[in-house]
């Protein structure tokens, strides 16, 4: 059939028709819309397009942010689409954006709220039949869903369309520029994709302390006002989470109908302890599920809270790699931790991939991103944490295997002193704490844990917290043990717990547990004795060996067993002559019989045997400044030679020669002046500068220097008191203050 004339720009039906031979009969009111056909009955557009969502009856904390949604939408320009954002899942945005609904409903001449459960695309053409709209079955959505949306956007201004759980990135980059042509809606997504630069976002924070406490109160009438600051720390412990809080108030409502048998106090322990997902109590509680058609559902905790990131992952399935990253994060303190930082505890072969996927977790809501100056930080939520650890537990260690391979590196010391090899002692203080985070998420008995104990008991020693590092020691000594136990004919596990009871003896020596250090140190001799009897070519055995015989030398000292301590510092300077001669050029081995012959030298002193004290004093001064020369970047060696010259300043002083103990002193505070200056943090050096100020305060007011005297006696003071409050178990700094406040009294009684 040949064309015929038109009036006006396109195809038309009724004399204006271009192509006759498409024309079809159509009934009353009804338009032809030509390749593909579309029959718009004439019927009214009910003014809701869809069903209204389920609106929360409890509504708490969030007035403010609701407003201010209202004004993003209504005076933003040219972007009437808004994400409604946070990563994590149950933080209440999907009830936020009810209650805009709700709220604000009578602004709007047409509304709808989809959920995105699958295909946006099939969502979205859900509003053709309340759009009276009907396509051919032939059609393809890709046809559709652009005549979908200019029919929606034909519709009287403003309308409002939600898409809840809209949480697929490859969705949003498809649909987002089709969306964007209905210029007289407000679209709202409620999403956990943080990241989207075409669009706006409204960051949705987790409720405040106290509005989440009213929320909680409300599910769990029983709540107590003394509580309160239990509650403070539950809500710290689950990162806020509004659905897990409302969780765990039902869970507590329905446990404790007639009294109450599971108390806060019972969930907080269960949560530090044992997790969120194994608490010791939990019952089926109530929830209004999310959906196309919400419902009432019950679910333990357990079911609800996996089901949070089951949703997430079927839209997106974790790659083979991302587990294994989510792991680490998962055994890490749920805060902010800089890309840098977690580069170099988790040794990524490829930077760039690392830095990849990490992004692509965060855009995906399974971790926060942040920037701050210029500087990228990643965080994992408390649930996300929980979460992974339960889905990986099989391989949660294997994944962590590098982290804690780095810790352990991180927190690598120097032994006697405890000095920090690898990391400033700033650093070591957060490595220490991330180290803490790691072990509270294994149970397993293995010794790479055990040295990670070890490496954190040390830290806490060095630093002057002497029951922390007692509690670590103890944990390292209990997989000792259990090690042993499975594998008693490994000598490997012998000198492993034999070097765990040396770590327990030298710890609550200095908390003055003397008897209890005493036994700690026999047990050591024993297994070390057994291994060097049973491995006399083990210079490792043999020098442990040495260890023990000077610690238990240590400790009958201070019990005042002095010809004891000498029978044990004779042993210990025997096998490290020995080591020495067959070893001239092991450091190590050098610097024990320096030691030995300190131990010696004290010994000697204290049985009045002053010339004998001194002559090995000399040696361990002579031993000392030859390695020190030989090393003199080695603190060490360093703080070896600064107690070298104390000793002969005090054996000086005791011998009356008052002008020497005074030079040898003032060496001593020069070197230890300059190990506080370099190492403040290290608790050893700063005793040895304090003490090295009480010895110099003491030779000054024998020389009738009083005025001098003072002022060292105070630089001493000031430090005491510092060690005092900082380390209030240790023993041996309280006995120095007390001695020191005693010279000030007598020597100036206005101080």
């Amino acid at each position: 059939m040949a064309e015929q004339a038109h009036y006006g720009p396109g195809d038309n039906i009724a004399g204006n028709q271009t192509k006759i031979d498409r024309q079809t009969t159509l009934g009353p009111n009804s338009a032809y819309y030509e390749n593909p056909t579309i029959i718009q009955p004439g019927q009214k557009i009910e003014r809701y397009l869809t069903n209204p969502p389920f609106v929360p009856p409890i509504f708490q904390g969030r007035e403010t942010v609701l407003e201010a949604i209202y004004h993003r939408l209504k005076t933003d320009q040219g972007s009437q689409l808004l994400l409604l954002v946070n990563g994590e899942g149950g933080i209440g945005k999907t009830s936020l954006a009810a209650k805009y609904w709700q709220r604000y409903q009578k602004e709007y001449h047409n509304l709808a709220w989809l959920f995105c459960s699958g295909s946006w695309q099939e969502t979205l053409l859900t509003l053709a039949a309340p759009l009276q709209l009907v396509f051919p079955e032939a059609m393809p959505g890709e046809e559709r869903l652009p005549l979908l949306l200019q029919k929606l956007a034909n519709l009287p201004e403003p309308c409002l369309l939600v898409l809840d759980n809209a949480n697929d990135i490859a969705e949003l980059k498809q649909n987002y520029l089709a969306l964007s042509t209905c210029s007289n809606c407000h679209i709202l997504l409620t999403t956990r994709i943080t990241q989207f630069e075409q669009a706006p976002n409204y960051s949705i924070p987790p409720l405040p302390t106290q509005d989440a406490l009213t929320l909680f109160k409300t599910h769990y009438p029983k709540h107590r006002l003394e509580d309160d600051g239990l509650f403070t720390s539950i809500f710290k412990a689950v990162g806020g989470n509004t659905l897990v809080l409302e969780v765990l108030a039902k869970n507590l409502t329905v446990i404790n109908t007639d009294e109450i048998s599971y108390s806060l106090a019972d969930l907080l322990k269960d949560l530090q302890q044992r997790g969120l997902l194994h608490l010791s109590q939990t019952e089926a509680v109530s929830l209004a599920r999310k959906g196309p058609q919400a419902n009432l559902v019950e679910a333990t905790p357990t079911d609800i809270l996996m089901a949070l990131y089951s949703d997430l992952e079927m839209v997106v399935p974790l790659t083979e790699y991302e587990p294994l990253l989510l792991s680490n994060l998962a055994v890490l303190p749920a805060e902010k931790l800089a890309f840098s930082l977690l580069k170099e505890l988790l040794s990524p072969e490829d930077s760039k991939a690392f830095s990849k996927t990490l992004a692509g977790l965060a855009q995906r809501g399974w971790l926060e991103r942040f920037e701050e100056n210029a500087n990228a930080y990643y965080k994992i939520s408390p649930v996300v944490q929980e979460i992974t650890r339960y889905k990986n537990q099989a391989t949660l260690q294997i994944h962590c295997a590098t982290l804690i391979a780095n810790l352990i590196e991180k927190l690598a010391y120097q032994p006697g002193i405890g000095h920090l090899l690898n990391a400033s002692y700033a650093e070591g203080a957060l490595y220490s704490r991330y180290g803490e985070a790691v072990l509270r998420c294994f149970h397993a008995v293995d010794s790479e844990l055990g040295l990670l104990c070890d490496r954190i008991g040390y830290y806490h020693k060095t630093t002057g917290n002497l029951e922390l590092a007692l509690t670590y020691f103890q944990q390292d000594y209990r997989l000792a043990t259990a090690l042993y136990a499975d594998y008693p004919n490994d000598e490997f596990y012998k000198n492993y717990l034999a070097l765990t009871c040396e770590r327990l003896g030298s710890t609550t020596h200095a908390l003055g547990q003397l008897e209890t250090a005493q036994d700690w140190y026999q047990q050591s001799y024993r297994l070390e004795q057994e291994l060097f009897a049973a491995f006399p070519g083990n210079v490792d055995f043999k020098n442990n060996l040495d260890i023990a015989c000077q610690h238990l030398g240590i400790t009958a000292s201070a019990l005042g067993q002095l010809e004891t301590a000498q029978d044990w510092y004779l042993k210990s300077y025997r096998l490290a002559q020995e080591l020495f001669e067959a070893f001239p050029g092991n450091v190590a081995f050098k610097d024990n019989l320096a030691i030995a012959c300190q131990k010696l030298g004290n010994t000697a002193s204290a049985l009045c045997q002053l010339e004998t004290a001194q002559d090995w004093y000399q040696q361990y001064y002579r031993l000392e400044q030859e390695l020190f020369a030989a090393f003199p970047g080695n603190v060490a060696f360093k703080n070896g030679l600064a107690n070298a010259c104390q000793y002969l300043g005090i054996t000086a002083s005791a011998l009356g020669q008052l002008e020497a103990a005074q030079d040898w002193h003032q060496q001593s505070y020069r070197l230890e002046q300059e190990l506080f200056a370099a190492f403040p943090g290290n608790v050893a050096f700063k005793n040895g500068l304090a003490l090295s100020c009480q010895w110099l305060g003491w030779t000054l007011e024998k020389l009738e220097q009083e005025a001098q005297a003072v002022a060292y006696y105070q630089q001493s003071q000031h430090l005491l008191e510092q060690f005092a409050a900082d380390s209030p178990g240790n023993i041996e700094f309280k006995q120095n203050l007390d001695w020191v406040n005693k010279r000030l009294a007598e020597l100036d009684p206005n101080a």
